[in-house]
């Protein structure tokens, strides 16, 4: 049962947690209109920075009982340890039995909690397993360089092996910002109190109390803030949130906004939208939507991009990507609303992977969209908006979908703009 308390300030969690597991996808009906191919030139003032990798390859394997782990690569701040593994197995692999799995990752005398961990599988016998983690305690900070080791058993295939490599960081440190804020977010019931960008992402540090009286109402799990540098846009999404004796503390994260992009404190923002669905409904959505997600039905494909034209709101409004762009590593969709707030959640709920596998219904995320994912009004077009993906190196197919709660218009609220203020 879910924590009505915190239902609002954790609703990026759960929702994600939601979208994940269903792999849901939004359904769309038609509209037509067919500007956008001359947008390119008002752009120049609204191009996002490019994505720079910052990410060291190590490409150190070691082999057992069959199975062949590598050490890929490894991204590291003072704060966040990023590690890529690769794994090979001569025989196909269950992934119920890989997925129970032990990892440690240190570096030096500093451990990384490997709070967040996923993996994408390549085929039916080989992986990319990302353990992404921060420091174990608050205030320590990981060296700048030093010897990272990297532990990984996997008990159901008798798997247990240990990569060292020594790292330099240096680079990476330099990229950061890290000050003290002091920006109320009423509609949330909670205080901005720090700020840290880095070549991961910006994170917030955030603080509140719980308030009886404004946590009655049904969870809201599909709230989330927006992050505006200028005029480009990012999603912060929840990192998790805690609640002790009526104080609450937490963080928000932006992966795509990275230190390259973001600079400085200066002529930032937050806006925050809040969400009026509760986990069953949005579970049920997700539910219902399932079906779709292998479909092509009604699908186009423009520039080696597929998609769907046209979607429709529950209010009776509509939404339609008009034009999709493909060039120097960058994938942009135009997309618009009959309204500001149709197209605005249009373009925050995009996401972008590359095509799914249709005959084992399942993702190939190779791709993480959400690292690279910006959005900003387009100049040209007054309902307009332009999602841009970046660091697209390679020509495959690539597919958009959008959150399928997103079609519940009347279900989101966009609140008041706030600066970020110290």
């Amino acid at each position: 049962m879910i924590n009505r308390k915190l239902s609002r300030i954790l609703g990026p969690v759960l929702g994600s947690m939601v979208f994940i597991t269903s792999l849901s996808i939004g359904q769309v009906k038609v509209l037509a209109d067919d500007k956008g191919n001359d947008n390119s030139v008002a752009l120049k003032n609204a191009i996002c920075h490019d994505y720079k990798d910052y990410s060291i390859n190590i490409n150190k394997s070691v082999e057992q009982n069959g199975f062949k782990v590598t050490l890929d690569k490894v991204t590291g701040t003072k704060h966040n340890l990023n590690v890529v593994l690769k794994v090979e197995s001569d025989k196909p692999i269950d992934k119920e039995k890989t997925e129970k799995f032990i990892s440690e990752v240190t570096l030096g005398n500093s451990h990384s909690n490997n709070s967040c961990i996923w993996f994408d599988y390549l085929d039916d016998k080989s992986f990319i397993m990302h353990l992404n983690g921060k420091n174990h305690e608050d205030k320590e900070k990981f060296p700048e360089k030093g010897e990272l080791r990297v532990d990984l058993a996997l008990p159901n295939y008798k798997v247990n092996v240990g990569i060292d490599a020594y790292v330099d960081f240096s680079k990476s440190f330099k990229k950061m910002i890290q000050e003290k804020i002091a920006t109320k977010i009423p509609e949330f019931n909670l205080v901005l109190d720090e700020l840290e960008s880095n070549v991961v992402g910006t994170r917030f540090k955030c603080s509140g109390t719980y308030d009886e009286k404004n946590n009655e109402e049904k969870d809201s799990v599909n709230s989330f803030l927006i992050l505006k540098k200028g005029n480009i846009m990012y999603r912060l999404s929840s990192d998790g949130f805690w609640l002790s004796d009526g104080e609450v503390e937490g963080e928000y994260i932006a992966n795509s906004a990275t230190y390259d992009r973001i600079k400085d404190t200066n002529d930032l923002s937050i806006i925050p939208i809040v969400g009026h669905m509760s986990y069953e409904e949005m579970y049920n959505m997700y539910e219902k939507d399932k079906e779709n997600i292998f479909n092509d039905k009604d699908k186009e494909i423009l520039n080696n991009v597929k998609y769907k034209k046209s979607f429709e709101f529950s209010d009776g409004n509509k939404g339609e990507i008009y034009n999709i762009e493909r060039k120097d590593n960058k994938i942009r969709v135009y997309c618009k609303g009959s309204t500001e707030k149709a197209g605005f959640l249009m373009a925050s709920n995009m996401v972008m992977y590359d095509e799914p596998n249709k005959e084992t219904e399942s993702f190939n995320n190779t791709y993480d969209g959400s690292k690279y994912m910006s959005f900003y009004k387009n100049p040209n077009d007054e309902l307009g908006y332009i999602v841009e993906f970046g660091n697209v190196k390679d020509n495959k197919l690539k597919e958009i979908h959008f959150d399928c709660t997103t079609s519940e218009i009347d279900k989101y609220e966009i609140g008041n703009e706030v600066e970020i203020s110290k």
